[in-house]
């Protein structure tokens, strides 16, 4: 398998090899394809940087996939008014208080 991931921020479709079905991709989406079906529109769009084309061996520790779930933790809130050091934002200069 054949892993595109298109590299821009729009979407783009090619045809694939058999001239019969497209692949179409959202912005940085990624897809997978069979080895046959990367046609040379493809390849000509992989030299220009706009997908990258990436051989998938179907094992993903393999494939450098990451096999555990990441835990997403809600951010720390800070009370209103306060910088980080606890200070009124007030009673530290401008500069400073930007850096906290």
């Amino acid at each position: 398998m054949i892993e595109v991931k298109n590299l821009l921020f729009q979407p783009l479709t090619f045809h694939l090899r058999d001239g019969r079905e497209s692949l179409h991709l959202g912005p940085r989406q990624r897809r997978e394809i069979e080895d046959g079906q990367v046609s040379p529109e493809l390849r000509q769009a992989e030299r220009r940087g706009m997908v990258a084309l990436t051989e998938k061996s179907g094992n993903p520790e393999a494939d450098g996939e990451i096999s555990e779930t990441s835990v997403i933790r809600p951010a720390k809130k800070r009370a209103s008014g306060l910088a980080a050091s606890g200070k009124k934002s007030e009673d530290m200069p401008a500069a400073q208080a930007g850096r906290d």
